[in-house]
């Protein structure tokens, strides 16, 4: 069994609560920068650790922040395992990972905008915190700190050069400069490198089949599903899922089983020019009775057999459409 040393098995930090998961073959993490997540013994064998550390702090840390939960210095095993933590998957990491370091400059922009609640709010981050907020190639714990260092200060560096970010001279504490709210704007605007795909579709349980078959699709094609009803968040929700739709590539709507608010975000992705793929299976597209909404029936629309036969046609579509 792994992780039984209360040392993280993703960023490496020794301040973390590890908790042994026997009947899952695994072991329940607590992370003052991971946050809260659990990993099975295979998995820890093939994952990149620092690209899982690094989603774990973006994705988690930065929800249960907005949901007004203790911080992660002060929340316990048995707080986490309270929650339903989301089965995240390698590959899905791996393509959200940033590639270029002006992929992860951005990143790191758009997360501090999002912890962001007014102008001039200073956020502390640790040298520790740092080296996984920044894609450091080293573990936060690690022992070459003169990699570490070299990589945080310079990550630092630049953002102040290019006058992205204020910072207090012990290089710990951050908020936006005005030069990174019009750099956060263009990217919210339009960012041609941003991988997100936005599923609309019923999430009644009887369709969780059809929302995994989506979501592999759209993870084998290079690209990352948004899914409403897997969003942690305390804000209004429709603000949000309009966000996240202006800010995906395109979305992909079910239509097999009808919802309503499915054919309203949809609408509100074409119209924000937004590419829109339909996906229906093949018993319910035959059904006269049941055929899609006559507002879509004149677009082209993928009619599936079987959950492989969605997800291979869905990926090949997308990798189409992208180019």
């Amino acid at each position: 069994m792994i992780g039984m040393n209360n040392i993280c098995p993703t960023c490496g930090c020794e301040e973390a609560q590890v908790t042994a998961e026997a009947l899952k073959n695994g072991c329940t993490v607590v992370c003052p920068i991971c946050g809260a997540y659990f990993v099975s013994d295979e998995a820890i064998f093939e994952m990149k650790c620092n690209e899982v550390a690094s989603w774990l702090y973006y994705h988690k840390k930065y929800a249960e922040d907005n949901k007004g939960i203790k911080s992660f210095y002060d929340i316990t095993v048995n707080d986490f395992k309270k929650t339903n933590p989301n089965n995240i998957t390698l590959g899905e990491i791996s393509n959200w990972y940033p590639k270029t370091f002006s992929d992860k400059v951005d990143s790191f922009l758009l997360y501090l905008h999002k912890k962001t609640k007014y102008m001039g709010q200073m956020f502390l981050i640790q040298p520790d915190e740092q080296s996984v907020a920044f894609f450091s190639i080293v573990k936060a714990n690690s022992n070459d700190l003169v990699v570490r260092n070299s990589h945080n200060n310079f990550f630092i560096t630049y953002l102040r050069e290019q006058k992205l970010i204020d910072n207090k001279e012990d290089y710990t504490e951050f908020c936006l400069a005005p030069n990174g709210y019009k750099r956060v704007d263009e990217l919210q605007k339009n960012n041609p490198n941003n991988r997100d795909v936005f599923i609309a579709m019923s999430f009644d349980p009887k369709n969780d089949d059809t929302k995994n078959a989506l979501k592999k699709g759209i993870i084998e094609a290079g690209f990352l599903p948004r899914i409403m009803s897997e969003e942690i968040h305390g804000k209004q929700i429709v603000p949000m899922m309009f966000r996240i739709i202006r800010e995906s590539q395109l979305l992909v709507m079910d239509v097999t089983d009808p919802n309503y608010g499915a054919y309203y975000e949809a609408g509100y992705a074409l119209g924000q020019g937004k590419e829109v793929i339909i996906t229906c299976r093949k018993q319910e597209f035959d059904n006269p009775n049941n055929k899609p909404h006559f507002d879509i029936a004149q677009k082209q629309i993928l009619v599936w057999e079987d959950y492989d036969d969605l997800k291979l046609r869905l990926s090949e579509w997308i990798k189409a459409i992208s180019g």
